[in-house]
C-alpha cells in the first residue's frame, strides 16, 4: 500500500503545468483563426496579441497550450490545426484554404504566406460553394463569367466546371456576414489586389482546400 502510494505521489511530482508541457511532436506552421489572439510567457501573463493570418509555429497537439519558437505559448484554441496543419505537410506546402466560417482565404506556397484576406463565397441559403479539396484547373485573364448575369473579371481560376476564385470589382466589402445574405453564386469573390497575388502564384500543382 505504501509503494501504491509513493508512485501516485511521484507522479504528481513530476507531471509539469500544462504551459511549461512540451509536446514530442514536430513544429508546424499554422495560422491565426481568431483575432486579438492572446500570446502568454511561462507564466501565463500577456505578452503580446496576434491577429488573423499571422503565421505562428507551434508545437502541433490537439488541445491545450503551444509553445512557440519564440518560447512564449498560445492556446491551441486560437489556432487552426486541422485541417490546415495536415494539408500544408500533404500537399507540401501549395495549397489555398477557403474558410467559409471565416470568410477568409489564405494561400501558403514555398513556406510563406502569400496573402490572407477577405473573401466573400456562395450565397449561404441559394447557392453555397462546394466544400472538399479541388486542383487550380485552370487560369483565365480578361474573362467574361456567364450565370444568372454577365460579368467580366481581371483573373479567373477555376476548381470545378462551374466554380471558381476571383476578383469582384462590384463589391466594396468582403469578409463577414455578407455571404449569408448577399453571397456569390457559388465562385469565390476576392479583392482584386490579392487576386493578382494568387494568380500570379497559383500553378499546375496548387490546390484548392474550401471547408
Amino acid at each position: 500500500m505504501k509503494q501504491f502510494l509513493a508512485i501516485i505521489l511521484l507522479v504528481f511530482i513530476i507531471v509539469p503545468t500544462p504551459v511549461n508541457a512540451l509536446a514530442k511532436t514536430k513544429y508546424i506552421s499554422v495560422f491565426v483563426v481568431k483575432s486579438d489572439t492572446p500570446e502568454y510567457n511561462s507564466n501565463k501573463e500577456i505578452v503580446r496579441h496576434r491577429q488573423i493570418g499571422d503565421k505562428l509555429t507551434i508545437i502541433a497537439q490537439k488541445k491545450g497550450w503551444c509553445k512557440l519558437k519564440n518560447g512564449h505559448y498560445v492556446k491551441a484554441s486560437s489556432v487552426s490545426l486541422d485541417p490546415v496543419s495536415y494539408f500544408r505537410e500533404k500537399y507540401d506546402d501549395n495549397i489555398i484554404f477557403v474558410s467559409i466560417k471565416l470568410q477568409k482565404l489564405m494561400f501558403c506556397k514555398d513556406g510563406d504566406i502569400v496573402t490572407c484576406c477577405d473573401v466573400v463565397t456562395g450565397n449561404k441559403n441559394s447557392s453555397p460553394t462546394p466544400k472538399g479539396l479541388f486542383p487550380a484547373l485552370h487560369k483565365k485573364t480578361d474573362a467574361n463569367l456567364m450565370g444568372l448575369e454577365k460579368y467580366h473579371v481581371d483573373y479567373y481560376i477555376s476548381i470545378t466546371d462551374k466554380i471558381g476564385l476571383h476578383d469582384a470589382h462590384w463589391r466594396d466589402q468582403f469578409g463577414g456576414r455578407i455571404y449569408k445574405g448577399n453571397g456569390s453564386h457559388g465562385c469565390i469573390n476576392i479583392p482584386l489586389a490579392e487576386m493578382k497575388k494568387i494568380y500570379a502564384k497559383t500553378d499546375d500543382f496548387t490546390k484548392v482546400l474550401v471547408f
